[in-house]
């Protein structure tokens, strides 16, 4: 229904801010229940300030276009990070997959406790809480996001199928699925789902198609997902289990709960690194940001800039002047005409006039990048992508190799031979004067050229399940290592198993050759 874009908002003085910005398709804007829920969404997540959530900034159209901005995280759905381990086949740390659950449900927590400025409970049901609605930037911040189709007391649009069926259903709950009135422990349930894949890289309920997974979460047999729980990481199968429980009633009261019983487990957990450490180790697997997409049937908006802000300065005449009862009503006037006259620069690509631009109607927002791939905020490029622009890259330093080449041999070709300088007579020698010749100094023992080091080899080394690694005593961070360089000779390689319990450890002996690759893959569950 919508495209994402990376967008920079303008202000005066330079001032600039990258945003998401969500923009509603042309073709649906006449689709007032399309309209309806970004009004709900934009009107609530103006309500939601929470470190753990996507901010929203702005929410209004500009000559039709309905447009959303928000806070802009640099990074990936949870959803990519799980697609990578399963790619790379190694598990996400049971330490990472708990610190992103635990930050998820902070922000949960904040949004199922929000209330009116007069106490009421607004009574916030998310209804569409899973990977891809979770972001993770570079730097390890967690942030939830997408209450498009949140339930909430302060919705302006309700309708009479308030509770009917809506979210991604490998995640609902059973009254979810049975379209039942929903509270926040709806929400709790999607979170065991969660985080059962967080720990296993597996959905709880699986079946060849819809109907039938839909048919597990009725049922809702906990069986095999607790098992898989228990294989990777034991501590956390009461707490799945109670997330997950079939009716509300028997599930956690609240996220502050959860929050509770994991803190109680804390030194239970399997140590491991932080979320932050584990993004910079995988970082070669993870997608990189580039500009894809293109920006739909409409095209891109056009900037418009304010003529009293474009040179950076305002004039004192310009400044707005102080209101009072009498001048209400005019300035209502001029700021309506303000902005028709801004909308119509808008469609004739040209700045409006000098007097009295409303910016507050355009926020002076200038798409720089294409619409990202569905709704999501994170760019990501797939690896043919990624494999495509490197051999471009490398087609176009051969030409530019190629075309120097040429150049030169042409300016060769051009320049004309030198002219031999004149010889110049020798003069007539005279006789030389006798005179002391200095000691001849004794030669300095020569210094042997310095031999040059033979290039290092490469070291790829994973384990079964996931380990710290040192190389010669030193921490070489979490497998998989991909192409760790060593010089050539002997090392001493330990792998430390992170979930074993108890602890575990190998240490093997592998043996670097100069610009090879060595591979060594341990397993402990063997």
């Amino acid at each position: 229904m919508a495209r994402v874009y990376k967008a920079v908002l303008g202000g005066q003085m330079g001032f600039k801010k990258n945003v998401a910005l969500k923009r509603i398709s042309r073709s649906l804007t006449k689709n007032e229940k399309i309209i309806r829920a970004l009004i709900n969404e934009a009107r609530l997540g103006g309500r939601l300030h929470n470190k753990y959530i996507v901010e929203t900034y702005e929410f209004d159209d500009v000559d039709g276009h309905w447009y959303m901005a928000m806070e802009y995280v640099d990074g990936w759905p949870m959803d990519v990070l799980l697609a990578a381990c399963r790619e790379n086949r190694h598990w996400m740390p049971a330490s990472v997959g708990v610190e992103i659950f635990q930050a998820t449900l902070r922000g949960l927590a904040y949004a199922h406790d929000l209330t009116e400025e007069d106490g009421t409970p607004l009574q916030l049901v998310h209804r569409d809480l899973k990977p891809g609605n979770v972001m993770i930037s570079r730097s390890g911040d967690v942030k939830v996001m997408d209450f498009g189709i949140a339930k909430a007391e302060t919705n302006l649009y309700k309708t009479t199928d308030a509770d009917s069926t809506k979210g991604t259903p490998v995640y609902m709950s059973p009254e979810q699925v049975r379209a039942e009135s929903l509270d926040k422990r709806s929400d709790l349930f999607s979170m065991g789902s969660m985080l059962h894949e967080l720990i296993t890289l597996q959905v709880p309920f699986q079946g060849s198609n819809l109907g039938s997974i839909v048919a597990g979460i009725l049922q809702t047999d906990l069986t095999e997902p607790l098992a898989r729980v228990e294989r990777r990481c034991p501590p956390l199968v009461p707490v799945v289990g109670k997330l997950m429980a079939k009716k509300p009633e028997d599930r956690y009261p609240d996220a502050q709960a959860v929050l509770a019983d994991l803190r109680e487990l804390r030194d239970q957990l399997p140590p491991g690194p932080t979320l932050a450490d584990w993004l910079t180790d995988i970082d070669h697997e993870l997608p990189k940001g580039v500009v894809t997409g293109d920006f739909g049937d409409d095209g891109p908006p056009q900037e418009v800039l304010d003529p009293r802000t474009a040179t950076g300065e305002m004039s004192a005449a310009a400044e707005p002047a102080p209101e009072g009862p009498s001048t209400q009503g005019k300035k209502r006037k001029k700021k309506d005409g303000d902005l028709a006259a801004t909308r119509a620069a808008v469609r004739k690509k040209v700045p409006p006039k000098k007097k009295g631009v409303s910016t507050r109607a355009v926020v002076s927002i200038a798409l720089v990048a294409a619409a990202l791939v569905g709704a999501g905020v994170a760019v990501v490029m797939n690896r043919e992508s990624t494999r495509a622009a490197e051999e471009l890259a490398a087609q176009t330093e051969a030409a530019l190799i190629e075309s120097a080449a040429a150049e030169a041999a042409i300016a060769a070709d051009a320049t004309p031979e030198p002219t031999p300088a004149p010889v110049a007579e020798a003069p007539t020698p005279r006789p030389a004067t006798p005179r002391a010749e200095p000691a001849t100094p004794r030669p300095e023992p020569s210094t042997p050229a310095p031999v040059a080091a033979a290039p290092p080899g490469f070291l790829l080394a994973n384990s079964v399940p996931w380990s710290k690694v040192s190389v010669d005593g030193r921490s070489a961070g979490t497998v998989p290592l991909k192409r760790h360089e060593l010089q050539p000779g002997d090392h001493s390689i330990r792998f430390d198993c992170g979930p074993c319990d108890p602890p575990q450890s190998q240490t093997v002996l592998v043996t670097i050759r100069s610009g090879q690759e060595t591979k060594k893959v341990v397993r402990f569950d063997q």
